[in-house]
């Protein structure tokens, strides 16, 4: 057999073999058990590349017996889009896990947490930013009657907070701002409002000031906090109070050994990308917020 002859035989038998191999992959995934992981898509765009996709990666390779899929659902109306779009397992922030646990007893698996927080009950919050040369901006409220620019009205860290802290302060959240502009990202679409003058203040979820400036995209003499609170269990500049972290949560009636196996899965996953999957205990601050704002009848992340 000549050269050209073995190498065209070595050719087609790769490609047999990559075909079968193709095959018996596909009939492999076929015997798998999808496993919809719903995903409300009220988060900054990172999210996805920061912990969805490294999240979901190792459940597959962790549990091979299944075949964990995202599923997106709207944000505006979480209670209805979770009844129309069933799951097994739902990511969300700590207000929407609060509203639908009341409403249709989703249950708890883990709390992603900040490695810059101590205590994964207590790893989020809200930052009043306004450019530093404001000199006429000081306090919370130097705030009243300016424009402030935000991701989104159901945004928890990124705007519920701060209506929240705006209360705890004996002001009127629904009356305090002159105009509020949601601009849907938080970077750079909020930020660029305050550099144009075209807002006065911007809500940003607590470390992301700190985390665009460590990756060179801003520089942090350009900005300030307001109102700051202590440094402490978390290691960042916020205005509001700590809140647990987005929630991977379960359907009530999900098996037990399949909700064990997801539990134990995500507490064995390495931090990533600055986050970690842990257990957070106590809700009560997010319930304290609801309660306050007169949400908890209401379709808000």
């Amino acid at each position: 057999m000549s050269v050209r002859q073995r190498i065209k035989s070595t050719a087609i038998f790769k490609r047999l073999l990559a075909g079968f191999i193709f095959i018996s992959a596909a009939s492999f995934a076929a015997e798998k058990t999808e496993i919809k992981v719903g995903v409300i898509d009220s988060f900054n765009p990172e999210f996805s590349t920061q912990t969805l996709e490294p999240t979901l990666k190792f459940l597959n390779s962790k549990l091979p017996a299944y075949r964990f899929v995202p599923v997106s659902l709207n944000s505006v109306n979480p209670d209805k889009e979770l009844k129309n779009n069933p799951v097994d397992f739902l990511i969300s922030s700590a207000g929407t896990f609060h509203e639908l646990s009341l409403s249709q007893g989703i249950v708890h698996v883990a709390t992603r947490k900040t490695i810059l927080s101590d205590d994964p009950s207590a790893s989020e919050a809200g930052a009043f930013v306004t450019l530093a040369k404001r000199e006429d901006l000081k306090e919370l409220r130097d705030l009243k009657e300016k424009v402030v620019a935000a991701s989104q009205p159901n945004s928890f860290d990124g705007w519920l907070v701060a209506q929240h802290e705006i209360f705890k302060n004996g002001l009127d959240p629904e009356n305090f701002f002159k105009r509020s502009v949601f601009t849907h990202f938080q970077f750079p679409d909020s930020l660029m409002l305050l550099i144009q003058g075209e807002a006065d203040v911007a809500i940003l979820s607590a470390c992301v000031l700190e985390q665009l400036s460590n990756e060179g995209l801003i520089e942090a003499s350009d900005f300030k906090v307001l109102a700051q609170k202590p440094q402490g269990v978390l290691r960042c500049a916020r205005s509001t109070d700590l809140y647990p972290g987005i929630v991977f949560a379960a359907r009530e009636d999900i098996p037990p050994k399949l909700k064990w196996e997801v539990t134990s899965a995500l507490m064995s996953m390495p931090p990533t990308n600055d986050y970690e999957w842990t257990i957070a205990s106590r809700f009560s601050k997010v319930d304290e917020l609801y309660r306050d704002l007169q949400l908890v009848s209401c379709n808000f992340n």
